[in-house]
């Protein structure tokens, strides 16, 4: 039975794969089928535009917020780190000083 199934490719379900949790991936010309079919090709140009620039306007860090993620980044790139969970606790003990959206950002780097 093991031979007869293969592992879902990821790469192409992904889109359908994160609308379980309720979430929408907004990429750019890189809609899913199912996307498509309920939002307008529009609507999701239009969507991921605003997203963009709401990220250039509102996402900028200081310059020792900034620092501080690329050096974490960089430990865990060259393997410099002690160990991952150390990064990982660094970078979530900064959450109380960000806003939500830098938050979210960092988030996403803890959960690479």
């Amino acid at each position: 039975m093991v031979e007869e199934h293969t592992t879902l490719p990821l790469e192409s379900y992904v889109q359908e794969l994160a609308t379980l949790t309720n979430i929408l991936i907004v990429c750019k010309n890189q809609h899913s089928a199912i996307a498509e079919k309920i939002f307008t090709l529009d609507l999701l140009k239009q969507l991921g535009d605003v997203l963009i620039s709401d990220l250039a306007r509102n996402l900028h860090f200081g310059q020792q917020d900034y620092m501080a993620i690329n050096s974490h980044i960089t430990q865990i790139s060259e393997s410099i780190s002690p160990g991952r969970e150390n990064v990982i606790l660094a970078l979530t003990n900064m959450y109380p000083n960000l806003s939500y959206g830098k938050k979210r950002i960092v988030m996403g780097i803890n959960n690479l």
